[in-house]
């Protein structure tokens, strides 16, 4: 008789980019209640990072990711998840496309993120909203957050939004490697917001809440990379370590 699964099998749409896949799959082990191998959740990763560039798709008319989004959606299928997450923001962009080709549910993280700000201390008024510019422009986040209340939100405007794409792309953003000089620029951006009146901010793209981590800022940061942890955790069954909201929502 086969053994009965303990846990459901998680699967990880990632690549995009690779850093914030590793930092999503070290946050699901983080915050699994383990004491052994056998306590954490089956885990299957596939990191393309050759799918094409989603901002560039959809600013540009660059080549389209959602042939590539589809195919390693049926092979993590086809591998046995129970279900699937991307860490990814602005590929939420093809996610409805992408969920139809499929026969497991795929976590909307948008919409989980939009959820978690629903129930926030409404003290928290004014929440800057951090992405690639294809996010913006698509109003990828507008749409999910405008059926909550879309005065508390602030998006950047043409300067501000030029400043967070350095810290994104090019040889000085997280993308290219460049930790420190991506982690100056957002924490320079951050202070003069604050002068501002915001008092929260969510890391609308994953990279950018790789960086926010570690006490950059004194701001509430809402960070969707830790909450879709938190939810694969739970959805595969397992037992949550007490999470420390105030360090990542």
């Amino acid at each position: 008789m086969a053994k009965e699964k303990k846990y459901k099998t998680a699967g990880i749409l990632g690549g995009m980019g690779p850093l914030a896949t590793l930092e999503l799959y070290r946050m699901i082990l983080d915050y699994t209640d383990a004491e052994g191998d056998g306590d954490h959740i089956p885990v299957v990763i596939s990191s393309q990072p050759e799918v094409p560039d989603r901002t560039a798709a959809i600013l540009e008319g660059g080549e389209s990711p959602l042939p590539y989004l589809i195919s390693r959606a049926r092979m993590l299928q086809k591998a046995g998840v129970d279900f699937i997450g991307m860490p990814c923001v602005t590929a939420h962009y093809y996610l409805d496309k992408v969920a139809r080709e499929i026969e497991v549910e795929f976590i909307n993280m948008l919409e989980i993120t939009a959820d978690s700000i629903n129930s926030l201390d409404k003290s928290i008024k004014n929440i800057l909203v951090l992405s690639t510019a294809g996010t913006l422009k698509a109003g990828i986040w507008k749409d999910a957050l405008n059926k909550i209340s879309s005065g508390r939100f602030i998006y950047p405007d043409n300067e501000k939004q030029e400043i967070v794409n350095r810290v994104i792309y090019g040889t000085e953003g997280v993308k290219g490697g460049n930790l420190k000089r991506s982690n100056e620029r957002l924490e320079e951006l951050l202070r003069g917001y604050k002068n501002k009146g915001i008092d929260g901010v969510l890391a609308g793209c994953t990279e950018l809440g790789v960086l926010m981590q570690g006490g950059m800022t004194d701001l509430k940061i809402i960070n969707p990379l830790f909450l879709l942890a938190i939810k694969i955790i739970e959805k595969a069954g397992a037992e949550l370590k007490k999470a420390s909201y105030t360090d990542f929502f």
